[in-house]
């Protein structure tokens, strides 16, 4: 069910950008570890979902993005490590960042 709650707020974001009458040509996306998802997965929820709205067989872009952590102790948010979740400066645990993690929409090209 997590992946059908990051595919919905995806296509809630990128309907927003779809004019009235236009369809989506291409849809851009970033995809972190964080999102627990793979491009496969992210391709085959967004086509099953979209049938029959303005973002049905738009090209999916996807774009790999890092899994970021953020360092309460040197205030900074830095790219994680695969299995390493302390920050490289001080040491001390960082906890997932808000920004550019998971799945995020990048953006829309309308036909």
């Amino acid at each position: 069910m997590h992946e059908h709650h990051l595919i919905q707020n995806l296509i809630e974001a990128a309907s927003q950008q779809v004019p009235a009458g236009r369809r989506a040509a291409r849809i851009t996306v970033s995809l972190s570890p964080d999102a627990h998802m793979d491009e496969t997965s992210v391709r085959m929820h967004l086509e099953t979902q979209t049938a029959d709205t303005p973002l049905a067989g738009a090209e999916l872009v996807v774009q790999p993005a890092p899994s970021r952590l953020f360092c309460q102790a040197c205030n900074r948010i830095i790219d994680r490590q695969p299995d390493v979740f302390t920050c490289p400066a001080c040491g001390r645990p960082g906890r997932p960042a808000p920004v550019s993690s998971g799945l995020r929409l990048v953006s829309v090209a309308v036909a």
